[in-house]
């Protein structure tokens, strides 16, 4: 059996092809692109690895785990802890990134009940959007917790009148309280104000595509999906 294991980084992917031993045959370091994928992938074909094992194919191994599967390779989740327990066990703990592809390796090779990575390209789009509204969602809060804190001090006791700025109604009534104020706070205080009305219909058309998406393709919401959308 020929297992290759995959420590995968932001820009370069490191990798080891061990054999049934566990013995290091052969090391690489590939480029973590669309052209680095293909070569990983022609590279395990050529050798006939039984088994790609990635660690982090959730993240930065991500687009090598769907590009693997895609052409039919037997790929699997290496989780970080596996790895870690299997160093400490080992005669050094040092680690490098050839240390960190071979024990990939082994743990593969070891251990048949890893799981197979999800594929993500029927949810990628949902993923995205997902992911872009939360990051909206967080400035939004940003923005408004300054508009805050810029009132408090232009408009001491504005919260008697505008609580909070959730609505439309809400951020009208902002505008109004600092409309006339031409200093460089009242100003900015403005800003902060059609920022979050800007917010406010990036979030909303961004909820209208997750909806419509979920809708065409059917696909079961799972469960980062759900929170995505329910917590922002």
């Amino acid at each position: 059996m020929l297992v290759i294991g995959i420590d995968s980084h932001k820009d370069t992917l490191s990798a080891c092809l061990v054999d049934h031993l566990g013995t290091a045959l052969e090391y690489r370091t590939i480029a973590n692109t669309p052209d680095g994928h293909r070569q990983l992938v022609d590279w395990a074909q050529t050798t006939e690895a039984d088994r790609v094992a990635v660690e982090g194919s959730g993240t930065f191994g991500r687009p090598l785990a769907v590009a693997a599967l895609g052409a039919g390779l037997d790929v699997r989740e290496v989780p970080p802890q596996l790895t870690a327990r299997l160093r400490r066990r080992g005669r050094t703990q040092t680690k490098t990134d050839q240390v960190d592809a071979l024990v990939i390796a082994k743990v593969a090779l070891r251990d048949h009940t890893l799981s197979v990575p999800s594929h993500w390209e029927d949810t990628e789009d949902l993923r995205v959007l997902v992911s872009y509204r939360r990051e909206l969602v967080e400035d939004r809060t940003a923005q408004a917790n300054r508009l805050h804190a810029d009132l408090g001090k232009l408009r001491p006791g504005y919260h008697q009148i505008v609580p909070r700025f959730t609505t439309r109604k809400a951020l009208d009534q902002a505008m109004k309280l600092c409309w006339r104020d031409t200093t460089c706070h009242g100003r900015v205080a403005k800003q902060r104000i059609r920022r979050l009305r800007q917010l406010d219909t990036q979030i909303k058309e961004l909820t209208a595509q997750i909806a419509e998406l979920v809708t065409q393709s059917g696909t079961r919401l799972h469960r980062w999906v759900l929170l995505g959308v329910v917590e922002g």
